[in-house]
């Protein structure tokens, strides 16, 4: 990236660009050399009251959930409290109506990757194809981890990420569930249309349930890049599991770009149609990174321009993204 500062200039740019696809607003924080050294606000957090968008503001992060529910699994298997490669026990699947034998193959890992052959939905749609087999997109698959990582802690599952990864971390805005404290700093979703939806209000945590900021979600990604150099937690997510073409792979909870220079990780949190739409990037070998929140259906359309702002090269992750979340 070619610079860590976000310029006047910059600032305005990403307020045309706000305009011109008609987000309302965005947090942006930068990530440089493994360390946060900037967080940026633009737009409104509420286009109703007028009220601007701040660096405190607190989005629905939805699938960038992911990344932190695979880091906690990735610490259990490294204390020996969960295997990877041993499939799930069949009670896990008990609630979602399937009874499909090949749900005895699926393990930790495959879910990780999202090879597990489980549906994106929480419902009993049935196995698309044989664990291991091929890639789907699975947030039921990251919700039966969410339910293994509980049965082995033997804590509910908010106050373990609490305690293992976002107070660790210094995440103090963030949580995986309501809080009441949340409401002043809560930026508002907005649909097709500008209009406001209601926050979700979530009492029980899940896959997609992470509040968060700009700020604190840069915490974590800095943490990753960081841990990528140590060899320790952050290698392993960093691994190609699977091949997706155009130089994407899937790894343990991020999705990677393989360029000539080392690989790009990756996450988007809110497909088409969701009330806010995330991104995050990071670039391992230089320790740089982005994460971006924004509070309007149309928010993925600013992530490659907004982008480009700060770095000049150019990723196929987003024609992916596209293709795959943003039908």
């Amino acid at each position: 990236m070619r610079s860590s500062l976000f310029t006047e200039m910059l600032c305005d740019e990403v307020s045309e660009i706000l305009r011109l696809h008609q987000v309302p607003g965005v947090a942006l924080a930068i990530v440089r050399e493994f360390a946060v050294v900037q967080s940026i606000a633009l737009g409104m957090r509420n286009t109703g009251t007028r009220a601007p968008m701040g660096s405190r503001s607190i989005f629905e992060a939805y699938s960038l959930t992911k990344p932190l529910v695979a880091y906690r699994a990735l610490q259990m298997s490294e204390a020996g409290l969960l295997d990877l490669d041993a499939p799930f026990e069949d009670g896990l699947f008990a609630n979602t109506g399937m009874r499909d034998k090949r749900l005895r193959l699926i393990t930790p890992r495959m879910v990780l990757s999202h090879i597990s052959g489980l549906s994106d939905s929480d419902g009993g749609a049935g196995l698309s194809f044989s664990p291991g087999s091929n890639w789907q997109y699975s947030t039921q698959g990251y919700e039966i981890l969410q339910h293994a990582i509980d049965r082995i802690s033997r804590v509910p599952f908010d106050e373990n990420m609490m305690g293992n990864v976002l107070r660790p971390l210094s995440m103090k805005a963030s949580s995986f569930v309501w809080q009441d404290r949340m409401a002043p700093l809560m930026a508002q979703g907005h649909g097709t249309n500008g209009e406001s939806i209601d926050d979700r209000r979530l009492s029980v945590p899940d896959a997609d349930s992470l509040l968060t900021t700009a700020g604190d979600y840069a915490l974590f990604l800095a943490s990753c890049l960081r841990s990528m150099h140590s060899g320790s937690i952050g290698v392993r997510m960093g691994e190609p599991q699977v091949s997706l073409g155009e130089n994407q792979c899937w790894g343990m909870g991020w999705g990677i770009e393989v360029t000539p220079a080392g690989s790009i990780l990756w996450h988007i949190g809110g497909g088409a149609g969701a009330p806010f739409q995330n991104f995050v990037l990071g670039d391992p070998p230089t320790g740089n990174g982005i994460v971006m929140l924004t509070n309007g259906v149309r928010g993925g359309a600013i992530f490659e321009p907004v982008l480009a702002l700060i770095d000049p090269r150019r990723f196929s992750l987003f024609a992916f993204i596209k293709n795959t979340f943003h039908k």
